[in-house]
């Protein structure tokens, strides 16, 4: 499931035209037993209007 979200985030940003010079940063996800963690870090330039 949170692969799911984390795949419609992607998809978002890099369809946003406000959104350019998209740098991924870090992409990790962990799997526990209770739970999973997600924790991505991104940079990115917003356009001026």
């Amino acid at each position: 499931m949170i692969e799911k979200y984390l795949k419609e985030l992607d998809d978002f940003i890099l369809a946003a035209d406000e959104i350019s010079d998209v740098k991924i940063l870090r992409r990790s996800i962990w799997d526990t037993e209770l739970e999973k963690i997600g924790i991505y870090r991104y940079t990115m330039a917003l356009m001026t209007m």
